[in-house]
């Protein structure tokens, strides 16, 4: 069995509620990515994934942040870039808050030192776009066309009829939507004020045997 939790967002938290129920039913978790950005905890989520062994795929969110980073040190003195922009208007500030050391005037100053510091650039670098387990896969958007590209890190489109089992989030909706033998969405937009769930899945048979929603913890609103 395996257990993949949905998008997190800094809500550190609520993840550490979550997984002390998983923990119970398998020690193979993963999760669909956007570990960071509009919650307050990103750097301790990024850390506890880290520590317990969490195995996340790339999110548009960590995809958002690297790629601020490096339009950033290929020229220092413009921090304010397209990449950027879009980066902070989706709560990059409050990643980079997490870190400590706010620059006010230039939030990207520095960031990349804090990320290496904490051992969590490389981390971040290392993120796959998918993982296969058995006759299960695991992407951040679902895949919905015929090839794997970055598409996996923005669909918004229903995922196509593949021959695995499609474990996927990044469009949140109230209760996760599980359809036989074809996907199932954990994205229960925890960071929105709702809860973060997470599926215990049987990879070879695509069977969903449990899922679980941790409501969101006054610690991380």
């Amino acid at each position: 069995m395996i257990a993949v939790i949905g998008d997190i967002h800094g809500c550190y938290h609520t993840l550490e509620n979550l997984y002390g129920t998983i923990k119970n039913y398998t020690s193979e978790i993963y999760s669909v990515g956007d570990l960071i950005d509009r919650g307050k905890h990103s750097k301790s989520v990024v850390q506890f994934c880290i520590d317990k062994n969490i195995i996340p795929v790339k999110g548009n969110h960590e995809e958002m942040m690297l790629t601020s980073i490096n339009r950033y040190l290929s020229s220092p003195s413009g921090a304010i870039n397209f990449g950027f922009d879009m980066w902070r208007a989706n709560g990059g500030l409050e990643t980079i808050r997490s870190y400590g050391d706010f620059n006010e005037y230039n939030p990207l100053k520095n960031f990349e030192d804090k990320l290496e510091q904490n051992g969590h650039y490389g981390f971040f670098l290392n993120l796959p776009l998918m993982i296969e387990i058995e006759n299960t896969v695991i992407t951040h958007a679902g895949i919905a066309g015929g090839i794997l590209d970055d598409s996996v890190l923005w669909n918004r489109r229903r995922p196509k009829k593949l021959h695995w089992f499609q474990v996927f989030g990044h469009s949140p909706i109230i209760d996760a939507s599980y359809i036989e033998n074809h996907y199932i969405n954990i994205d229960t937009g925890c960071v929105y004020g709702r809860k973060l769930t997470a599926a215990v899945i049987n990879p070879k048979s695509k069977e969903v045997l449990h899922i679980f929603s941790e409501p969101i913890s006054n610690n991380d609103k």
